[in-house]
């Protein structure tokens, strides 16, 4: 009997042991159809925010994401002066990957200027035509 349970608990112990409990959040930038290598992308939640940037193909991962609700934003520069921002939620689950992918076209978008910051920086926000 003892033996059994000790085989049940070790089985156990395997299996949970290959559980994740954290997710990943990855996806891809895309501007025109042109991967945009560089851009910001910043998870973010009530408990703080993590950035990474895209790679030369337009791709961004976060590992290892504790479950919870979160904000995808992204920051599209404009050279020399223009950038916009795109949000996106997330639900992060354990052992699950969200994959969100930032397509944008140009077509179906037009500049409004928010503000000019310091440094004449143009803060522009993107909105459908």
């Amino acid at each position: 009997m003892k033996i059994q349970y000790l085989i049940g608990l070790l089985f156990c112990a395997f299996v949970l042991s290959g559980c994740s409990t954290t997710g990943t959040v990855k996806g891809s930038v895309m501007f025109d159809g042109a991967a945009q290598q560089g851009t910001v992308v910043e998870l973010k939640s009530e408990h703080g925010s993590t950035t990474t940037r895209t790679d030369r193909d337009g791709k961004f991962e976060f590992a290892d994401v504790d479950p919870g609700e979160y904000l995808l934003e992204v920051t599209l520069d404009f050279p020399p002066d223009r950038c916009s921002f795109m949000n996106s939620e997330v639900e992060v689950r354990a052992g699950r990957v969200y994959s969100q992918k930032f397509d944008i076209d140009s077509k179906f978008i037009s500049g409004k200027m928010l503000q000019r910051l310091p440094g004449d920086l143009l803060m522009v926000c993107f909105v459908p035509k």
